[in-house]
């Protein structure tokens, strides 16, 4: 259903694509942005959206790419910024933004983690 090569890829790293799915459950590109609009009071959005530059990030902290800049320029032909605007945009991402991630990101994985809680 999901093509040979996935199943390649889910065979050499099952812990990878594992990972990104559970990202793109937890944390899908429209909310990231969502929550990047509302809470944002010092960064803007202009040509790079945050859940661009969230996935370039994503890329490398799953092992997909060995780095940011690998990511970068993997992604390049989706990005219109260049890789500096890219790593600004992640470096300087205010608090407030991070903690609506991680409270929408715990809201929605309550229901795959109180399952989990009655096997320990």
């Amino acid at each position: 259903m999901l093509g040979k090569v996935f199943e390649r890829f889910a065979e050499y790293s099952p812990v990878t694509v594992m990972m990104r799915g559970i990202m793109e459950y937890s944390v899908p590109p429209g909310q990231l942005d969502e929550i990047f609009r509302e809470r944002s009071q010092e960064q803007y959005e202009d040509e790079l959206l945050y859940s661009s530059a969230m996935n370039v990030l994503a890329l490398a902290v799953t092992g997909v790419r060995k780095a940011v800049n690998d990511a970068y320029k993997a992604e390049r032909e989706n990005l219109r910024v260049s890789v500096v605007s890219v790593c600004n945009t992640l470096k300087e991402t205010e608090t407030q933004v991070s903690c609506g991630i991680v409270r929408d990101t715990a809201t929605r994985l309550i229901p795959v983690i109180d399952p989990l809680t009655t096997l320990v």
